[in-house]
């Protein structure tokens, strides 16, 4: 028996709509993949911000930088004295206290910006502490700024300063 010719007709055209529901099958999977993708990174992204948040919470909690009264801890301070002095250990070299703070904030930069009384006539350098800086070699960057007293217990005086803490990721 030989086939007909409807037949190989109608066996052709399946083939065609079964490619083309293929085709139309793979541009649904492409199409939900970069769907996907963008709901992801939208996601790391603001999973990212909650852990600056967190870093920036934890710095500004720390025992080593916080002003104390009487051995009480005051809450949105930071020692002026013990800062700069926190920043000067971390920064010798060989250091192996580095080495743990480095698990602790990772690679980020943590800073205090001087923000009122500034000197107009001092240098921006003058206005700024560098209490932590790991973040040789990352390009991505997300910062987190949280207001708080700078505390000088030489002079006894308080000035308005942001805690700038920058989480670097590649």
């Amino acid at each position: 028996m030989k086939p007909t010719r409807k037949g190989q007709i109608e066996i052709g055209e399946t083939i065609v709509v079964i490619f083309i529901l293929m085709i139309l099958i793979v541009f649904g999977l492409v199409f939900y993949y970069q769907f996907q993708s963008t709901s992801f990174q939208q996601t790391k992204q603001r999973f990212g911000g909650l852990k600056t948040v967190e870093l920036a919470q934890v710095v500004s909690n720390m025992p080593e930088l916080q002003c104390s009264n009487l051995k009480v801890a005051e809450v949105s301070c930071i020692d002026e004295v013990k800062a700069k002095q926190f920043a000067n250990y971390l920064a010798t070299p060989g250091n192996k206290a580095f080495f743990y703070y480095r698990e602790i904030l990772g690679t980020s930069k943590i800073r205090v910006r001087i923000v009122y009384p500034v000197d107009p006539a001092s240098p921006p350098e003058a206005n700024l502490i560098v209490v932590y800086d790991n973040s040789k070699g990352y390009k991505n960057a997300e910062p987190t700024f949280i207001p708080i007293n700078l505390y000088n217990p030489i002079q006894k005086t308080y000035q308005f300063a942001l805690l700038e803490a920058t989480r670097y990721y590649s």
